[in-house]
């Protein structure tokens, strides 16, 4: 048996299935121990041979990074824009706003692991971490699927490909000029992770979001778009990982033609099943937020006689509904506040949702009790008809349930208001209009709502009056702060403690003026 060639044709290799080359260089490891391994300085990489159906393959893993390099796709703009030969198009046209989608996923799945990286190197995870994690939406487990290609400029079957041998046994495979893989399935997540490196590129050398055509902008921008330097740290790992520690597994064909891939790829992606609708449901809802929704608030009726709506997105303009109705993700929004004080129930395991049925429960019973909820033409009569108002209720009950606020007698309070109806939630209640009135029109109703309320200077858009109702603007996280905040000082609970330190960071930025100094001393 050779145990070592330089150079050799693919079809000559052969090793006997009884012997391992070179045993004299074998080392065994733990898993652990390869984990942060991955890095590669050129494109000669293992591969392991495989017939597929009889037909010879090749299967290797290999950065993400090198496989944008060393790839192409036959699509009609590519091939159209260099060989011009329409016969050699394989692939279906590019749908850039897929393709989007794919890298807002890749690009979470990379932060979750930037984030979980420096958990285990003891480093402190910083709230703009946190934040965007939040914004984007945690996933309890990601991973992208592995890509099919083909070497078209090789003999069918890869007779003539060059591929050595290692002393420790691993075949290598080495490409010549112009020896590329053209991706038969996948060029959605390859256009994907180039759209990703471009942006990550774009905000780590500028410092700076871009406002639209992005594949993420932070709720919190700032008006220059300027990125903060805990942010800039964030991302200039994500880089880092992304470029050398996303890898991904590539089944090559060999030496197919454009007829023999076009066929493959129809193959692919059409004679494959997906799972039925309610399938699929009854696997989301293995979610333990879901699990709560479908068995307590639906199976025993919390919210009455509401309609709970499977469609819509709490992004996009709400249609008109004939009767009272809830949307299913405003639903699992909400909850995934009073049980996490997430945003987004992905990533919400049983433990912070199981033992606390009863407090969750106890919340949405004191909702549906309120005055107007529910009924006809509800949201002309009750601000409760907006979701951002539950998801408000919902994340000020976690706050004293579960957050670094926790406080049990608070929450009770709280709740017991709720029950109490101590609130007024029709539209005509002056407390939501306290953040239309002046500074000294506030004085004169309380002069502590100085300490409970969003500064003027620090406060984004709150609400419009449209005839005789609110409406409240789309940046939802801020406007659930400010209706909590008002809430806290209508039942006299302490203020967010967030509130003195954005006055504090309004005064030093000149925005604000000091304790004691005109107003208009102030930028």
């Amino acid at each position: 048996m050779v145990r070592f060639l330089h150079r050799s044709r693919l079809e000559d290799l052969t090793v006997a299935e009884n012997e391992s080359p070179n045993e004299d260089t074998t080392r065994r490891f733990k898993l652990g121990d390869l984990k942060r391994t991955g890095a590669r300085t050129d494109f000669s990489t293992p591969v392991l041979r495989g017939f597929n159906m009889g037909n010879g393959t090749l299967s290797l893993t290999l950065t993400m990074e090198q496989f944008r390099e060393n790839s192409d796709v036959p699509n009609e703009l590519r091939i159209m824009e260099t060989t011009g030969i329409a016969s050699d198009i394989a692939q279906r046209p590019l749908d850039e706003k897929h393709s989007k989608a794919i890298a807002l996923y890749m690009l979470r799945g990379l932060v979750i692991a930037v984030r979980d990286n420096w958990i285990d190197e003891g480093k402190e995870i910083p709230t703009e971490l946190e934040d965007i994690l939040s914004e984007l939406g945690e996933g309890p487990y990601q991973a992208i699927q592995p890509f099919t290609g083909n070497i078209r400029h090789c003999a069918p079957g890869g007779a003539d490909l060059d591929i050595e041998m290692r002393p420790d046994g691993k075949l290598v495979l080495f490409l010549r000029q112009g020896q590329l893989i053209y991706v038969i399935d996948g060029q959605h997540r390859r256009h994907a992770y180039e759209l990703l490196r471009l942006w990550l590129g774009e905000v780590t050398q500028t410092g700076r979001y871009k406002k639209r055509g992005s594949i993420y902008v932070p709720e919190d921008l700032a008006e220059d778009g300027r990125v903060s330097a805990v942010e800039l740290e964030i991302w200039n790992a994500v880089l880092q990982l992304a470029r050398s520690h996303f890898t991904v597994d590539v089944t090559v064909h060999l030496g197919l033609k454009s007829e023999q891939e076009r066929q493959l790829f129809h193959d692919l992606n059409n004679l494959g099943k997906k799972p039925d609708a309610a399938l699929a449901q009854a696997f989301d809802n293995a979610n333990p937020v879901s699990v709560f929704v479908r068995k307590e608030i639906e199976g025993n009726r919390l919210l009455g006689t509401i309609r709970i709506a499977d469609s819509g997105s709490k992004k996009g303009q709400r249609k008109a509904e004939d009767v009272p109705t809830i949307y299913r993700d405003d639903l699992a929004s909400s909850n995934a506040l009073l049980f996490a004080g997430a945003t987004n129930q992905s990533g919400i395991i049983g433990s912070a949702v199981t033992p606390h049925y009863d407090y969750a429960r106890r919340f949405w019973r004191a909702i549906a009790a309120q005055d107007h909820f529910g009924v006809d033409k509800w949201e002309e009569r009750t601000i409760l008809a907006e979701a951002v108002v539950i998801k408000a209720l919902a994340q000020l009950a976690y706050t004293f349930h579960g957050s670094r606020e926790k406080d049990h007698d608070l929450r009770d309070r709280f709740l017991s208001a709720l029950e109490d109806k101590k609130i007024s939630f029709e539209h005509k209640d002056d407390l939501w209009s306290l953040y239309f009135k002046d500074d000294a029109d506030r004085a004169a109703i309380d002069p502590r709502l100085d300490e409970y309320l969003t500064p003027d200077a620090g406060r984004k858009s709150y609400a419009v009056w449209q005839g005789d109702q609110l409406s409240f603007a789309s940046n939802t996280r801020d406007i659930a702060r400010y209706l909590g905040d008002l809430i806290r000082w209508k039942l006299e609970l302490p203020p967010r403690p967030g509130i003195a330190q954005l006055k504090a960071k309004l005064i030093r930025e000149g925005k604000m003026a000091a304790p004691g100094k005109p107003v208009s001393s102030a930028a």
